[in-house]
């Protein structure tokens, strides 16, 4: 029903652009995500919204439950979807009104506005509001979040100007970098996401989600596999991983790397161990390990 919140959860899954990763996640709202990874995602929706009952000051846990209720406003009756995008939209702002320069909950609102329809919540001149609410007191935020918006609009040109320059604005922020990066990948110029990669790196050598960037672009364009193994590698080794990072995302790039370099085996392994991570992934690793 509504593609942006479909999108914006995969981007949450897969790592494709920034999550915001400064904050430590709390057990409750690690359970409730665990739940969702497991398939539940009703029940996932309802741990949250008692995580969010009992810590009502935790951004956090608002960004989640607005996560899961985008991911829940997918399935089930129209009437259902209708509510649960409300209140995802609702939990989106909850978590800006507690932290007015928190790029996810900035992002994960500004984008509910702009690809929600009306009757569901969806109000682009609010769109427009969140992104100009963060022009004096984030200026990279601001930048980033016009880069997405004309990204939505097909605008590309803008999209990579108004990118570069959140990376000018804050040169050691990753997830500037990060997004510069996937905006590349997507368009599959791969000669410039691998140098925005090699750039970030420069500055912030060896950050783990600069790495997994690393190895999507790889994975996305067949190039430089090897390097791309041993760049996940290092990452699995982390323990905890950055909220920027999952485990079932890099088993799903492990994934595809090992199959174009025709480890099989290896690859089905890591396919099913994607799933086995977060059931939510079936969609995106159902059809990959049909192709082996």
């Amino acid at each position: 029903m509504i593609d942006a919140m479909r999108g914006l959860v995969l981007v949450m899954l897969l790592g494709s652009v920034p999550s915001s990763g400064l904050l430590a996640r709390t057990p409750q709202t690690e359970t409730a995500m665990r739940a969702a990874r497991n398939g539940d995602l009703d029940g996932a929706v309802e741990l949250i919204e008692k995580a969010t009952r009992a810590a009502p000051r935790d951004v956090d846990a608002w960004m989640t439950q607005g996560s899961l209720l985008c991911s829940q406003a997918q399935i089930g009756s129209k009437l259902k979807a209708i509510g649960r995008a409300k209140r995802c939209r609702d939990a989106f702002a909850q978590a800006v009104e507690l932290d007015p320069v928190h790029l996810e909950a900035n992002v994960g609102l500004m984008q509910f506005y702009y690809g929600a329809p009306g009757f569901a919540g969806g109000d682009k001149a609010k769109g427009d509001a969140v992104i100009e609410a963060t022009r004096q007191r984030a200026p990279s935020l601001h930048a980033l979040m016009l880069g997405q918006k004309a990204a939505m609009a097909k605008d590309v040109a803008t999209a990579e100007r108004e990118y570069k320059r959140a990376v000018a604005l804050a040169p050691t922020d990753m997830r500037m970098h990060s997004t510069l990066i996937g905006s590349y990948a997507s368009q599959k110029k791969y000669p410039q996401a691998f140098a925005a990669v090699d750039a970030g790196l420069a500055k912030l050598p060896n950050d783990p989600t600069l790495r997994f960037q690393f190895a999507r672009t790889a994975a996305m364009s067949g190039q430089q596999l090897p390097q791309a193994l041993a760049h996940l590698d290092a990452i699995a080794g982390i323990n905890p991983l950055p909220l920027t990072i999952s485990r079932a995302g890099i088993a799903f790039r492990r994934g595809m790397i090992l199959a174009q370099l025709g480890r099989v085996p290896e690859a089905r392994t890591a396919y099913l161990a994607a799933k086995k991570f977060d059931a939510r992934l079936a969609r995106e690793v159902d059809p990959e390990l049909a192709k082996l």
